[in-house]
This record gives C-alpha cells, structure tokens and sequence, in this order.
C-alpha cells in the first residue's frame, strides 16, 4: 500500500464526497440530533469490507472532537478515510488539517467570504 503522501491531493473532502456523505449521514440520523454513535455508524463502516482495525483507526481519526459520536463533518472524514484505505492507501498517523474543514466553508475561507459562523465552525477542528 502507498503512503499517505501518495495520495495526490487525497487529503482534501471534495464537495463530491461531502454531498454523498450528507445523504448518507442525513439517512442515518432519523432523530435529526446532528450526531451519530458507533451502533448507528456500525453497517455503514462494515459495509466498507476493511479490517476491523483499519475501521477503529478510522473512527479514532474521524473522531475529532473525541465524544464516542460522530456530527457531520466526522461522518464525511470517516467516509474519506474509508475510500481511501480501499484505494490501498496507508491510513495517516494524525488527521490531516485540510480535512478538518468541509469544502463549502474551506472554499470561503480561502477567498476570504467565510462567514463569521462559518470560521467559528472550522476553529471547532483545530
């Protein structure tokens, strides 16, 4: 398997994988509460076919705000991971902070019309 570094620009949720991610994440949290806990996530990460310790890693990384459950940017982070695992890529030591920000406010930030909401989000991942 390739490194991490050989991703060619891996490293980056497009809005590609975020808008699938949200579908999905949107299809799972029938409360609507924003989050979802390791039991709700469970058959989506299965349905991956990776090892179970690439899919605890996974979650370890994704986990950003390390509260046992997943919001919407962890979802699309751990649906990244997943895809790029099973394109042969090693899974990196630390998350990568390009993938703390999700690409509709990571493109605003870079052209300088985020919204104060929107930077305030993002800090949230640092």
């Amino acid at each position: 398997p390739h490194g991490w570094a050989g991703a060619g620009g891996g490293a980056r949720l497009t809005p590609e994988e975020w808008t699938s991610s949200m579908l999905v994440f949107d299809s799972l949290d029938a409360g609507g509460s924003g989050q979802l806990d390791g039991n709700t996530c469970k058959n989506v990460l299965v349905q991956s076919r990776l090892e179970t310790a690439d899919l605890r890693k996974i979650w370890d990384l994704a986990d950003v705000t390390h509260d046992g459950k997943l919001d919407r940017l962890e979802f699309a982070i751990a649906q990244h991971l997943i895809r790029m695992r099973q394109q042969g890529l090693e899974l990196p030591l630390t998350l990568p902070a390009e993938l703390r920000i999700p690409p509709v406010a990571a493109t605003a930030m870079l052209s300088g019309t985020a919204s104060l909401a929107e930077r305030s989000a993002a800090a949230r991942y640092q």
